[in-house]
């Protein structure tokens, strides 16, 4: 806001953007942001109010929440001159399940705007939806956004169902979300327009046959979305060759949750090649598979690798069955702060612990491409399965183009040697020959008891001992160390394999003396005298 000038002297323009910044804040922020709690803005002063009652485009969303002001908002997007009125375009969402005393007020609503929504997000029951049909009709020509989740009930499917989203028909839908419903509900409205499609449910099952038809139809599908069951029957339809490749050119995100083999066998069917982020939450609760599917979604990595969005890698292990990896462009901040996610984002959950090594092992095997162009791994404190240590290093030892390592607390637990180990052949292998700088943060340096193991000061210091001059680091930083001596210090900078080493308590200790200094010189009789003669 202008400094110095009051709201009534602000142009019109500007004050509804302030207004439209303000609900847009609001709805980010609130936990029921259709609530309607951006009304206030009504109350600020009597200006505020007549500027946002004459611009319908703030009583456009209407929530479901309340029906008493859902009827009121309504009523006031037809308050315009009649053109203008008709063409308002509304956003209803809201919820409407089995026993709700409102259906009837609900229902009425959403039918008699049916010709002005131009984005529908509604959760309700399987008897809603028919009733909606039923009533409307389909007359939703301005419909855009369609988000529709069935409430699971006792409707065990029958001959009306594969009328449920009859109303919907017709719509140049360019976003389509969809939650337990089933194909042949579902399949009559792909439209080519569509570029964002999600597919949800833990009652949904679908085919690989059927998602390959799905995007067969969508040439500018940029978004995919799938948590459904996969059936192994194909004889429901055959209009897609499985063999055949489908390009999708416009693809640029891809998110899949994978339960078993047969959830990710669609991947081998399809060639994405502006793919800009992928995402896969995978279940390992069948061992077995953990490898195949590992298998099927390595064909997705060349793309982002070829483009720099896999040049750095992040493991994290959140608990003991569980482990992360996401590779990204850079550290930290593609991974934790970019508006736009790229790169590729894995999951693993349900790791038993031979599992965890069975995982990295099958990553060593299919991600080889995708390791070897890394040059910042992050590894994140967590919970990693001590047992798997011996895979870890078969992993690191392929990442040769690492230039930048970042370990945080636990994450030692992947690396319990140093940054080598011995091989079979009684030799030294250093890992990460391209190393330029360590980061190691809030690091145990030495077990709480004399007799807990080896400390993992000395290996560390075994592993610097052992690089050559021309695989020296540039530089090792130490924050909020645990059980790290001072003599540890000077034994590292003496294996003469790092050109700085530096400690938080460095860092601190120095900037207290330059305080000291400072006070000192301002006490100082020739600093005063100094200052004299400056200011002379």
């Amino acid at each position: 806001m202008a400094q110095g000038r009051p709201t009534d002297k602000l142009p019109v323009e500007i004050l509804l953007k302030i207004m439209k910044l303000y609900v847009e804040d609001i709805s980010e922020t609130e936990p029921h942001p259709n609530h309607y709690g951006w009304l206030q803005i009504t109350h600020v002063c009597r200006r505020w109010r007549d500027a946002s009652l004459e611009d319908l485009s703030f009583w456009q969303n209407i929530s479901l929440y309340n029906m008493d002001v859902a009827d009121a908002l309504v009523k006031r997007t037809l308050k315009g001159t009649g053109e203008e009125a008709r063409q308002t375009s509304l956003s209803i969402e809201g919820r409407v399940l089995t026993g709700d005393l409102e259906t009837r007020r609900k229902l009425d609503l959403i039918a008699g705007n049916a010709a002005r929504i131009s984005s529908l997000d509604l959760t309700a029951s399987t008897d809603f939806f028919l009733r909606l049909g039923q009533q409307s009709g389909p007359h939703m020509a301005q419909l855009r956004e369609l988000i529709l989740e069935r409430e699971v009930d006792n409707h065990a499917g029958g001959s009306n169902d594969d009328q449920l989203l009859d109303v919907f028909l017709g719509s140049p839908l360019t976003k389509l979300r969809l939650r337990n419903f089933a194909f042949p509900v579902f399949e009559p409205l792909l439209s080519s327009t569509i570029r964002n499609l999600a597919l949800d449910g833990e009652y949904l099952e679908v085919t690989t046959q059927e998602v390959l038809m799905t995007v067969n139809k969508l040439p500018e599908l940029r978004y995919l979305f799938i948590n459904a069951s996969f059936g192994r029957s194909m004889a429901a339809v055959a209009a897609v060759d499985p063999a055949a490749t489908i390009k999708l050119l416009a693809l640029e995100e891809l998110r899949l949750s994978v339960n078993s083999v047969e959830d990710a066998k669609f991947l081998t069917s399809i060639d994405a090649p502006h793919l800009r982020f992928a995402e896969f939450d995978i279940d390992c609760s069948e061992e077995d598979s953990i490898e195949p599917v590992i298998q099927l979604i390595t064909p997705l990595l060349p793309e982002p690798s070829a483009r720099g969005l896999c040049r750095a890698a992040r493991f994290e292990a959140r608990n003991f069955d569980c482990l992360d990896l996401r590779f990204a462009k850079g550290l930290p901040d593609a991974l934790t702060t970019s508006s736009q996610e790229e790169g590729v984002h894995i999951v693993w959950r349900s790791l038993s612990w031979p599992s965890s090594s069975k995982a990295l092992h099958a990553m060593k095997v299919h991600f080889k491409y995708s390791l070897k162009a890394i040059e910042d791994l992050s590894i994140a404190d967590g919970e990693y399965d001590y047992c798997a240590v011996s895979a870890w290093y078969m992993l690191f030892k392929l990442m040769n183009g690492v230039q930048t390592l970042h370990l945080e607390g636990r994450a030692i637990d992947t690396m319990r040697y140093g940054l080598g180990f011995d091989t079979q052949k009684g030799t030294y292998r250093i890992l990460f020959p391209d190393l330029r700088k360590v980061t190691l943060d809030s690091i145990q340096f030495r077990p709480p008891q004399p007799q807990g193991g080896t400390p993992f000061i000395q290996d560390l210091l075994r592993s610097f001992q052992h690089r050559a001059d021309a695989q020296s680091i540039n530089n090792l930083t130490i924050l909020h160390a645990v059980n790290l001596r001072q003599k540890d210090i000077d034994r590292l900078r003496a294996t003469g394999a790092i050109g700085e080493v530096t400690r938080d308590e460095d860092n601190k200790g120095s900037s207290q003396s330059k305080r000291r200094r400072s006070d000192s010189e301002e006490h100082s009789p020739n600093t005063k005298r100094r200052k004299g003669n400056k200011e002379g």
